[in-house]
């Protein structure tokens, strides 16, 4: 009974501390928090401090040079874009699907995203097994389609970039494996149909087992950039930061430092 007592008050409480951590605060002026998921993603996200990877490397030395200090969150996906909503994270390191092109602000140039300030690029990819026929012609997938149902595409949670392209194509989307290991093993067992994945996640891991029973498709689905794009919420001043970041990761994400 005493909880429920002093319910109101506690809940009062949290959300004005919850309020008080999404406004600006003066000393932070030269600050970006940067929710990047909380799965590595080899090799441009490692959570590694001691082997960070290129993409953990690159933003954090643009925003060095320009006297930013660039503070990496690292949350589930769906965390990440419920506080970047929310105020408590500046940016959200994301690909421009529609489902996020709609809620958040990405770096433009003549009306479209700009390119030359992505932080990643790679390729989405098609495995299947060894001993099924199924082909991606380049606008469509061909061979021994399976009977009376929809293709099944599994792919690893919560990467909205991967279950955004395989639902445009009509496929039905298995999400359920956590991680890339976790989901090919799923393929393997035939699970699904085939798999969909970023390019060098999935030859990592399909290097350290599968060896001749999974096979990648030769044409890729698609390229995929990704930014760190920007809150709605986010006020004029930090707005500038963000500006002048983008531009900065434009300068050096191609230097070999970056790119290894």
């Amino acid at each position: 009974m005493r909880w429920h007592a002093h319910g109101p008050w506690l809940l009062a409480l949290l959300l004005h501390a919850a309020a008080a951590a999404a406004e600006p605060r003066p000393e932070q002026e030269a600050t970006l928090r940067v929710c990047i998921g909380d799965q590595p993603i080899p090799p441009y996200l490692t959570h590694d401090p001691a082997k960070p990877g290129r993409a953990e490397r690159l933003m954090i030395e643009a925003g060095r040079q320009i006297d930013i200090a660039v503070v990496l969150l690292r949350f589930p996906p769906g965390r990440c874009r419920q506080m970047t909503q929310a105020g408590q994270a500046d940016l959200l390191l994301a690909a421009p699907i529609p489902e996020l092109l709609d809620r958040l602000d990405f770096p433009m140039r003549a009306g479209q995203v700009d390119v030359e300030r992505r932080v990643a690029r790679t390729a989405l990819v098609w495995v299947r097994r060894a001993t099924t026929r199924l082909d991606w012609d380049g606008q469509h997938m061909v061979g021994d389609l399976p009977a009376g149902r929809e293709l099944l595409v599994g792919v690893r949670a919560n990467q909205l970039a991967n279950v955004s392209a395989a639902s445009a194509l009509g496929f039905s989307v298995d999400q359920s494996g956590l991680t890339v290991p976790r989901v090919l093993r799923m393929l393997a067992s035939g699970r699904f149909d085939v798999v969909l994945g970023l390019q060098e996640e999935i030859e990592l891991a399909l290097a350290d087992g599968h060896a001749g029973a999974l096979v990648v498709m030769p044409v890729a689905l698609t390229r995929q950039d990704f930014y760190a794009a920007a809150a709605r919420t986010m006020g004029p001043a930090t707005r500038q930061l963000s500006d002048r970041w983008w531009s900065q990761i434009a300068r050096l994400r191609d230097r070999p430092e970056h790119r290894d």
